[in-house]
């Protein structure tokens, strides 16, 4: 997920499934064994944004252990933060066009004119360094700059 993704964006990328030969994640959303579904969206240290989904085949309310489980906050794991240091994506998303350091998530853009992808946070007028995601922008030399 990107920081412009939805909740239902994430899940209908989930049923689409693409890039996913053994189409697991559709299988799973559609599968009839399953009739209850609970959903959490946020943030996403990686890649964004997230949800993640939790299939049943029933579900009875517990207003305590709700309400407990909201005040503890988070679930915290040893070595956690440890293991987050060497995480890496399974998926290869190559190296930066601008850059040229591998891409390991977070958030990434994908343009056309400049040959790929790239992070978002590389994707700046090359001149003044001004962000260019979701302004108009020119490339020349493959290298882009501020659209005057």
């Amino acid at each position: 997920g990107s920081e412009v993704a939805n909740a239902r964006c994430i899940v209908l990328d989930l049923i689409v499934d693409d890039g996913v030969p053994s189409r697991g994640h559709r299988k799973a959303l559609c599968d009839p064994l399953y009739n209850t579904v609970g959903v959490a969206y946020g943030r996403h240290a990686t890649f964004g944004r997230m949800a993640a989904i939790e299939l049943a085949r029933g579900w009875k309310p517990d207003e305590v252990g709700i309400r407990s489980r909201l005040a503890s906050g988070p679930v915290r794991v040893k070595g956690q933060e440890e293991a987050k240091k060497s995480t890496k994506t399974q998926w290869k998303l190559g190296a930066c066009r601008l850059c040229g350091e591998e891409i390991k998530g977070g958030v990434v853009m994908e343009v056309d004119k400049l040959g790929g992808k790239m992070h978002r946070d590389c994707f700046k007028c090359s001149t003044c360094s001004k962000q260019l995601s979701g302004v108009p922008f020119m490339v020349h030399d493959r290298l882009p700059f501020c659209k005057p």
